[in-house]
């Protein structure tokens, strides 16, 4: 489930990127078993990359500003999943969020996230499966411009945890080293 929408099925990536992940003939591709690449393995195959892959780093729509913050922090995330009671994703609560509403005036670590999030005009919760392949996992990334991909499960859509892309990028550049 991938609440990101994209009406095409094609994705041309910035040259940037698809030098990194296009396998050229100083750069031969990454044999993975029975896969092509390491782009085409899928991330529960991946063992290591992803320091937050098991655990899910979350707050409630109830919890104070302070609360994210401190675990924005701690964690070293770039964002965190707001969760229900059944904890799937509600919505995110990102560092860019947070110095948004420095600009505009309205920082007050005391109010909930609730009210934190009513003064932003929307944003969009990106996820992915464990068995998702590397090759979508990228293309979700530079689609929706995000810094973190929450993991989640295929069935109950429970948070499980999350994905940096920095940790990505340096998974790609390393050949497949996390």
């Amino acid at each position: 489930m991938k609440l990101f929408s994209d009406t095409s099925d094609q994705l041309s990536l910035p040259s940037a990127v698809r030098d990194i992940v296009t396998p050229t003939a100083d750069k031969p591709p990454v044999g993975v078993g029975p896969y092509t690449t390491m782009l085409d393995v899928p991330f529960s195959k991946v063992e290591g990359l992803g320091v937050n892959r098991s655990t899910p780093i979350c707050v409630k729509m109830d919890d104070t500003l302070v609360v994210a913050l401190q675990l924005l922090m701690t964690r070293k995330v770039q964002a965190l999943a707001v969760v229900d009671d059944r904890e799937v994703i509600v919505d995110v609560v990102s560092r860019a969020d947070v110095m948004r509403m420095e600009t505009q005036g309205q920082y007050n670590v005391d109010i909930t996230i609730r009210e934190a999030l009513s003064f932003r005009l929307g944003s969009s919760i990106c996820v992915f499966h464990e068995d998702d392949l590397l090759r979508d996992i990228v293309q979700l990334f530079v689609r929706s411009r995000v810094k973190e991909l929450f993991i989640v499960d295929e069935k109950s859509d429970k948070l499980k945890g999350q994905l940096g892309v920095v940790e990505l990028i340096r998974f790609i550049v390393e050949n497949g080293k996390p």
